[in-house]
């Protein structure tokens, strides 16, 4: 009886995140604290996640590898990739994996002051198999629900994009 008693209470005193953050996402100004070379330090930006199906992805607008106009995600549904998502309390973070593997960055967001730190390790080093941090971001962030907020911001980017386009063409 005490056996059972016992797994009763380690089953319902057990936290389980998985799944909690699926249709919510994380706006975050962010500002670059540290370089490899001292480029665009200072230098503040906007980055947006969308958690869905236990994975993240990092909303965006650019061209991709072939010269097609992308927008990420195209879906709520998103589909895994190489992304590893970690979950406690107190922290969220997550590893993204580019380009076969070479260039990676971590992120870490506190889930109570919902500040967030940002790694983007460097490429040439990574290939030589040291770790350098190539940029660091630092800021803060908010939570949104739902997708309607994801394709408002695509929109807007999108509209940004294509007029700096029209702007740089010669």
């Amino acid at each position: 009886m005490r056996y059972f008693l016992f797994v009763l209470l380690f089953v319902f005193s057990t936290q389980s995140f998985a799944g909690e953050l699926d249709g919510k996402g994380l706006d975050c100004n962010t500002k670059n604290v540290k370089t490899l070379n001292n480029k665009e330090l200072g230098k503040n930006s906007r980055i947006v996640f969308w958690f869905n199906n236990d994975t993240v992805v990092n909303v965006s607008v650019g061209y991709n590898i072939v010269g097609e106009l992308s927008i990420k995600p195209e879906s709520p549904n998103i589909k895994t990739y190489q992304v590893s998502l970690f979950l406690n309390e107190n922290t969220i973070s997550w590893v993204r994996y580019h380009y076969a593997n070479i260039k990676m960055d971590e992120t870490r967001v506190n889930r109570k002051t919902l500040e967030i730190i940002e790694y983007v390790f460097n490429e040439e080093e990574m290939r030589n198999g040291n770790v350098v941090i190539d940029y660091q971001y630092e800021g803060k962030c908010k939570v949104f629900k739902g997708f309607d907020y994801v394709k408002k911001y695509q929109a807007k980017r999108k509209a940004e994009f294509l007029k700096s386009l029209e702007e740089n063409k010669i």
